[in-house]
């Protein structure tokens, strides 16, 4: 009889072998603990070893856990009683990271996938980011872009801003926001959430600009601000995947 709880329903792109691995009945030691060990993807740096560390530390029934930067692999020692590897596993993915068999290497085209997907990102976050420069070059030419509507002339470059940084921020990187949420309510201070807290910053202080007091706030100004750090953060995380794939092809 085994004291591993039934895997919970896993996301659609996930296997049957990978079911078969998480619900494989843990083996213990003498002290009743078990060992997980697991394949990481989507490291960036040193404060992503950190958000794991804490993120699944504070797991009940954890008690250890190791995460190797340069090999992309985690050891968690837990007690199976009181957690599954199921439950490790999802909140690995909940953080933000990949996690597959550590007995399976990565293919070629997974890696392809995560590089396209990483390097689409940060050209969509680019494009954004030219276009924002053009609509504010008009603004420090002195000539704001505007319509005209009841007898009056209404600039509408910032507003145009505004829809650029929505989208970047909720569209594009959603990835990220999704990660610095859930590092937040963890009450874990990583680079996703200094960052996002920046570019919401920005967010915040063009729509007082928008809404309350344009002259105090240039909502353009603040605006931009959102937008060039969402595409710095997409710069990161593409140059982050390009170095990862290009030490793994050096490396086979």
């Amino acid at each position: 009889m085994t004291t591993e709880t039934p895997v919970r329903k896993r996301r659609g792109h996930e296997t049957a072998a990978e079911e078969d691995w998480l619900a494989r009945a843990p083996r213990t030691d003498e002290q009743g603990r078990a060992r997980l060990q697991v394949k990481l993807g989507k490291l960036h740096c040193s404060f992503c070893v950190a958000t794991i560390q804490k993120a699944i530390g504070r797991l009940d029934g954890v008690e250890q856990v190791s995460v190797s930067l340069a090999h992309e692999e985690g050891l968690v020692v837990y007690r199976p009683g009181r957690i599954t590897a199921a439950e490790i596993v999802d909140t690995l993915r909940q953080v933000g990271y990949s996690v597959r068999d550590p007995r399976k290497v990565a293919g070629y085209e997974a890696e392809e996938a995560e590089l396209a997907e990483e390097r689409n990102r940060f050209l969509a976050g680019l494009v954004t980011t030219l276009v924002t420069l053009t609509l504010m070059s008009f603004k420090w030419a002195g000539h704001p872009l505007t319509v005209a509507w009841g007898g009056q002339r209404w600039p509408i470059g910032p507003w145009m801003i505004f829809g650029l940084a929505v989208a970047m921020m909720v569209l594009v990187a959603r990835p990220i926001l999704v990660m610095a949420w859930q590092s937040a309510r963890r009450g874990i201070l990583n680079q996703h959430v200094l960052l996002e807290a920046g570019a919401f910053g920005g967010l915040a202080g063009g729509v007082l600009g928008l809404f309350v007091a344009p002259m105090v706030f240039p909502p353009g100004d603040f605006l931009s601000v959102a937008v060039f750090i969402t595409t710095y953060h997409l710069l990161s995380g593409w140059a982050s995947a390009l170095v990862r794939t290009t030490s793994s092809r050096g490396g086979g």
